[in-house]
């Protein structure tokens, strides 16, 4: 099992779309700092998760998650 997450930054009010098979582990990661990318937006918090048993699948949603802005895209699917 698959999941792809949002997790938006209380610091900057960013989002950011991943996946993993552990969302709690990785939103660990994440506020712990052990992602360049989401570092400088520490606390973050998790909008939103879904479940996928297909990678293929979650791969299609996080790249329309990427071009869109995860509100909008929540709001139109």
């Amino acid at each position: 099992m698959y999941f792809i997450y949002i997790i938006r930054s209380i610091k900057t009010d960013r989002f950011y779309v991943g996946h993993a098979k552990n969302v709690e582990s990785r939103f660990e990661q994440h506020n712990n700092g052990y992602s360049k990318s989401t570092k400088s937006g520490i606390p973050w918090v998790i909008v939103h998760s879904d479940k996928f048993q297909l990678v293929y699948k979650l791969c299609i949603v996080k790249q329309k998650l990427k071009k869109e802005e995860p509100e909008i895209y929540f709001e139109t699917h």
